[in-house]
């Protein structure tokens, strides 16, 4: 809980509330069709909407990728604007 708190006040200077941040964390899901293929069953919200917009993250994407997966997964957030 702390953790989300964090990224709420300092990454996401307030915008979006703990409810919104434990939502995506709770229902991003994603699941390995193949060796090199993913599918992502995540709900659409406008949190994800925000993140892929500035971060350029491909979280609204159905079919990911491997790399994709680990662009997500390493990503280095910074505050937004």
């Amino acid at each position: 809980m702390l953790l989300e708190r964090i990224f709420q006040i300092l990454i996401l200077k307030d915008r979006f509330s703990a409810h919104a941040i434990s939502e995506l964390i709770r229902n991003f899901n994603v699941i390995q069709t193949n060796r090199l293929q993913y599918v992502n069953t995540g709900t659409r919200t406008p949190l994800i909407e925000e993140m892929c917009k500035y971060y350029s993250l491909p979280l609204n994407n159905y079919f990911l990728t491997k790399g994709q997966i680990k662009k997500v997964l390493g990503y280095r957030f910074t505050p937004l604007p």
